[in-house]
């Protein structure tokens, strides 16, 4: 049991590691509200009054789903073992969208922290990350169950 679980968290880290250094592309640049100040100056137009200075919140919000949507794919399959092996436990999709929507949110204000407010650097944004990771998986662990 203690194995499973194991890899399942393994496989949480390693799927984040994965989205987050090798998967972002352009996702990578377009959150930081300074890639899109430059590509104003590039289009010769005013950042604060073009229809893009709000555009880095929408690249912000969908590299935290993919990310979360990757996090949570063990998860999720844990789930679904559970589900054709086991009795159907109807919470186990609510548990997913709370865990996708929280660790979105979270995710997005995270990288807005050190993409545009620099206020903290790519250690502390990623101690941030794990210490999530490791508490979604608690609460799916506690709340929903692993099926081993």
């Amino acid at each position: 049991m203690l194995t499973y679980k194991a890899f399942i968290f393994i496989a949480m880290v390693l799927l984040h590691i994965l989205e987050d250094f090798h998967l972002q592309g352009i996702l990578a640049n377009m959150k930081q509200k300074s890639w899109w100040q430059s590509e104003c100056v590039k289009l010769g137009i005013t950042y604060e009054s073009s229809k893009y200075r709000r555009d880095y919140v929408v690249s912000l919000i969908i590299h935290a789903l993919e990310n979360s949507i990757f996090i949570t794919l063990p998860l999720i399959i844990d789930g679904l073992i559970a589900t054709f092996t086991t009795n159907p436990n109807n919470s186990l999709f609510i548990g997913w969208v709370f865990i996708i929507f929280a660790n979105t949110v979270v995710h997005a204000i995270i990288d807005d922290f050190k993409c545009n407010s620099k206020s903290i650097n790519l250690i502390v944004d990623q101690i941030l990350h794990f210490i999530f990771i490791i508490l979604f998986f608690s609460l799916y662990e506690k709340y929903l169950g692993l099926w081993m």
